[in-house]
């Protein structure tokens, strides 16, 4: 859980983007939480929640109610104010659209983080083995 492990580091990558995707307060901890019921890599799940911070959240939950309102057919006026606002004011779209978009980011962060781990191990893990390995005596 610990240690990366290449299926598990992926599904600990997936389960922090699922819970980024969600506005509601401590993601880190509830990713936590069902990473280390699923065996799967901690500390993946805990670092790939810090995709929403102060920087995106606005940009995250704007999306998340545009896609809200577009699934449940409301008419989607620009929303004014700050973002606690538009989540105080909108929370059903908000969260709808956050439910659709953390299962659909999960699913397709999976196969990246796959491939990304591979490309790591294979770009900078690699080498570093090769010129680690026993010299064989001639």
């Amino acid at each position: 859980m610990w240690q990366p492990q290449r299926e598990r580091f992926a599904a600990g990558c997936a389960i922090g983007v699922f819970f980024a995707m969600i506005p509601l307060p401590f993601q880190m901890l509830g990713a936590a939480v069902i990473a280390y019921f699923g065996r799967v890599n901690i500390p993946a799940a805990i670092a790939l929640t810090w995709l929403t911070n102060p920087l995106t959240a606005a940009f995250f939950v704007y999306l998340e109610y545009k896609i809200g309102n577009f699934i449940l057919g409301t008419a989607a006026g620009e929303p004014t104010g700050n973002l606690f606002e538009l989540i105080k004011r909108a929370p059903f779209p908000v969260l709808t659209g956050a439910g659709v978009l953390a299962i659909v980011s999960a699913i397709i962060s999976y196969p990246v983080a796959l491939w990304g781990y591979d490309w790591v191990g294979r770009r900078f893990l690699a080498p570093v083995r090769k010129n680690n390995a026993p010299k064989s005596q001639a």
